[in-house]
């Protein structure tokens, strides 16, 4: 029996979120299904007109939350 694969299989595709084997498959269904295939060029066009995000603080957000917290200790300290 042949799976059907979605609009969210080929998301999951493009950003490394299925497993080995997921990708494995969903990638062969896209060289084999045309209009998979179709699917896949628009959102892979339109992933990579998604702005990159950073999910490490740069230093200077670091501090300042720090500084926040020391800040708000304090306080609950003198209460």
């Amino acid at each position: 029996m042949d799976k059907t694969y979605t609009e969210n299989h080929i998301v999951r595709y493009l950003y490394s979120d299925a497993s080995l084997v997921e990708n494995l498959e969903i990638e062969h269904a896209i060289h084999e299904d045309k209009s998979l295939w179709k699917e896949y060029k628009n959102l892979l066009k339109a992933f990579k007109l998604l702005p990159k995000v950073s999910f490490v603080p740069s230093k200077n957000v670091i501090n300042d939350l720090m500084v926040y917290s020391s800040i708000t200790a304090l306080e609950a300290k003198l209460q």
